[in-house]
Formats: C-alpha cells, sequence, structure tokens
C-alpha cells in the first residue's frame, strides 16, 4: 500500500539495491576484470534514478501520493512500488540530477531547521510565516558567509 511509509522506504530501497554502481573506482575494476563499464547515457540515467529516490525517501508520503495524483479513495489498491516507478518515469523526462539532489538538500535543511526551532507540521504542510522565516535565516546565512570572505 502506498500511504505506508514502512513500504515507500522498502521499494525505495528495493529500488537503490538494483542500480549499478557508476563510481569510476567501480568501472576501472570492471575494465580490468575484462568486463564492461556504464556507458555515460547509463551512468546519468542510474544518477538521476538515484537523486529521484532519495529524494522520495525524504519527503513527506503524503507529498508523494499528491506528486503521483492518487486519489484518497485508490490509496489502498496502489502499490508502492509502481507509485515510485511513475514518479521515476514523469521526472526523468523533466529533470536533471543536480536539480533533484538540490531539492533534497534543500528539504533536508528545512527539515533540520524545523526540527531545531521545535516547529511541528503535518506531513509537509506548513504556513507561509514559518517559510517565510526559514527564507529570512537562509538570506541572513548567506549574508553571513559571504561577508566572511
Amino acid at each position: 500500500m502506498c500511504s505506508d511509509p514502512a513500504a515507500l522506504q522498502a521499494a525505495c530501497e528495493g529500488t537503490l539495491a538494483a542500480i549499478p554502481e557508476v563510481t569510476s573506482p567501480e568501472a576501472k575494476k570492471l575494465a580490468k576484470a575484462g568486463g564492461y563499464a556504464i556507458d555515460n547515457p547509463l551512468k546519468l540515467a542510474a544518477l538521476l534514478h538515484t537523486a529521484v529516490v532519495k529524494l522520495v525517501q525524504v519527503l513527506p508520503v503524503k507529498s508523494v501520493i499528491r506528486a503521483a495524483g492518487i486519489k484518497e479513495d485508490d490509496l489502498a489498491k496502489v502499490d508502492a512500488g509502481r507509485v515510485l516507478g511513475y514518479i521515476l518515469r514523469r521526472v526523468q523526462t523533466r529533470w536533471r540530477y543536480s536539480t533533484l539532489n538540490n531539492a533534497r538538500h534543500g528539504w533536508m535543511r528545512l527539515e533540520l531547521w524545523l526540527r531545531d526551532e521545535g516547529i511541528q507540521h503535518e506531513e509537509g504542510n506548513m504556513d507561509n510565516m514559518t517559510l517565510n522565516e526559514y527564507f529570512l535565516q537562509c538570506h541572513k546565512q548567506s549574508v553571513e558567509s559571504s561577508n566572511k570572505e
């Protein structure tokens, strides 16, 4: 069931395990052993899939369900693997690895700030005032770090 966080995490972990290694040291080992290294388009696809799955892992489940366009009545019928597959197919034609990776890092920074500030939010829903405070904090940190240089 896609609304179960554990099922979605299991689907993400299974997908990550199925994505081939794309690091340069791994490619060198394959070449020395007489194997074939992953070519560049497959390498880029593997990086993109990894970024999508890692982003889905940190997002609230309701946000993932909303992104997949699943209706409340259909939650019990839809498997978490199907949801993840749909999001992978939808995202791979629209976004790049770096964009998705930056989105994941941005979401994680927001989650850490919310935790540090003691702000509770329900499945990714937060008010505009809270987001404004977060953006002001980001701006302040950016100004401070640029003044140090």
